[in-house]
């Protein structure tokens, strides 16, 4: 199932549409407090059947934190429809609200006798706490009484529920404006935020649950498309045999860095592929042999001639090139790299091509070379996948700059250089050219998947597959790969290792 995502200038649009259709700003304001109010009931009974909080009798006040926005307006209300519900709530009015309709809120929340309390130092105790200070249309630092009051959510005890979305997250790229309120349970109207889904977003919004307030707007153009379940591959021919899954040319693994292409060759075999061949330095040729004898193994020692010629030559029968996994930015890595260029660069000659790890970094270096001139519509057929670190490389800046807005560097990779991209990292970025699926977001995988060579065996994977399926959409490849790392994620995140992923692909591709 594939999920919409929005951004914060369609989100507006949306409800402006509805506004001028003749609906309620207010009305819309009433609706969205009251099913949040509904569903923050709910999470305190499931808390209190956990036995996570107090039982029923016990102090559970809810303390709400309100800003002077429209979101504090959602939240005036969800504290007086909380009340009327029979819970002790109080209200942080960090300044007086600022628009009409969250005067009208907070109005309404005094007629119910809500609690107010405006010093900080004066706030009593909660079980649950309610982030209302900033909505979706943030977009500067947070500072002065605003940074001290999310320092104060974030350190006082009870479960905390952000309205809408986390203060302090830019709702279009999940940055965090210098400080954010930190929170089990978002509860975002209308639609959801590309800022809920990645970057920041996800270590600070937790689970998100999306509040569908009005009719869906199908002429409404929408950011991403957010994957939350593992995609279903088409069956098998009974009459295939190897030569129709594709053979797989794993190009990479210097010396001392033979790991990452043995992993990835190993993936390959067990995510489909007909055929696995793996170009090596010779120390790894006894190593890929024991450990994956199932692989064709082409060792290369550093005295080798690599050049195009021997490259286009072992491509011929390839369906997929995966290259960089271990491939080292030193003299062999570089040799190979520079002989099999000509050859990536033709569609010809192969059909997909996997660019991972320290091929993307001698791709950066020759960019970078003095008179290089890039070509991207020869790169249409290329699938690259970097990570925060790699990508800025590429793009000639800083990781912390793509990590400030994972969508905008994704975009100027692809208008850099072309091709299918893959930016990994919480809230996995693809963005495909071969089949014009857009931008997708990855809603699955976890913490756990943090280790090292878990992108060597997706490199693998993803040869795999478009070597079986060339028209597979990247995404799906993402998530799949995702996929198996829940299903290990579930005997527990710490301690999960790369190589425990072979285990389960063969699980998650049928």
């Amino acid at each position: 199932m594939r999920a919409k995502v929005f951004s914060r200038e369609q989100v507006q649009a949306w409800e402006q549409r509805w506004f001028a259709a003749g609906n309620s700003s207010y009305g819309l304001m009433q609706q969205a407090a009251w099913q949040m109010m509904q569903h923050i009931v709910q999470y305190i009974d499931s808390l209190k059947q956990e036995r996570c909080i107090l039982q029923s009798g016990a102090d559970n006040s809810i303390g709400v934190w309100c800003g002077a926005g429209n979101n504090a307006g959602d939240g005036w209300l969800i504290a007086a429809y909380l009340k009327q519900a029979g819970l002790s709530v109080w209200v942080h009015e960090v300044e007086p609200p600022r628009s009409n309709m969250a005067r009208q809120a907070k109005a309404y929340a005094v007629a119910q006798q809500v609690r107010i309390y405006y010093a900080i130092s004066q706030l009593p105790s909660a079980t649950l706490h309610i982030d209302a200070l900033f909505g979706i249309g943030l977009n500067r630092e947070v500072g002065g009484l605003y940074q001290t009051a999310i320092q104060q959510f974030n350190q006082s005890t009870g479960y905390k529920v952000a309205v809408d979305i986390p203060s302090g997250i830019e709702a279009n790229s999940g940055a965090m404006l210098g400080i954010a309120c930190e929170v089990q349970l978002t509860l975002t109207v209308l639609g959801l935020k590309a800022g809920l889904l990645t970057g920041q977003g996800p270590a600070y919004a937790g689970k998100v649950i999306p509040l569908a307030l009005i009719p869906p707007d199908d002429d409404l153009q929408v950011l991403a498309q957010l994957d939350q379940l593992k995609p279903q591959l088409t069956k098998r021919r009974k009459t295939g045999h190897k030569g129709t899954y594709g053979h797989v040319l794993i190009v990479g693994g210097d010396e001392n860095m033979g790991g990452a292409a043995i992993m990835a060759a190993e993936a390959a075999l067990v995510a489909g592929a007909g055929k696995v061949t793996l170009l090596t330095h010779e120390k790894h040729h006894g190593a890929a042999l024991s450990r994956c004898p199932n692989v064709m193994t082409l060792a290369m020692p550093m005295q080798a001639q690599i050049n195009p010629e021997f490259a286009a030559q072992i491509s011929q029968a390839m369906d997929c090139i995966v290259i960089g996994m271990g491939l080292g930015r030193h003299k062999w890595g570089k040799t190979v790299w520079q002989a099999f260029l000509p050859v990536l660069e033709r569609i010809d000659t192969v059909n997909r091509v996997v660019i991972d790890a320290d091929a993307l970094w001698h791709l950066a270096a020759e960019q970078l070379a003095e008179g290089q001139q890039i070509k991207p519509e020869l790169h249409q057929h290329w699938y690259l996948t970097p990570h925060s670190g790699e990508a800025a490389r590429v793009l000639g800046t800083t990781a912390q700059a793509v990590e400030q807005d994972r969508i905008a560097a994704i975009y100027a990779l692809k208008e850099k250089f072309g091709g299918n991209w893959l930016l990994k990292g919480a809230g996995s970025l693809s963005l495909d050219s071969v089949n014009n699926s857009g931008l997708s977001i990855c809603g699955l995988g976890n913490p756990g998947m943090a280790t090292a060579g878990m992108g060597d065996i997706l490199a693998g994977m993803a040869g795999s597959l478009l070597a079986q399926l060339p028209d597979l959409p990247l995404h799906e490849i993402v998530a799949l790969h995702a996929a198996a790392g829940d299903i290990l994620a579930q005997n527990g995140e710490r301690g999960l290792q790369a190589t425990d992923m072979l285990e389960v692909i063969k699980q998650v591709v049928n």
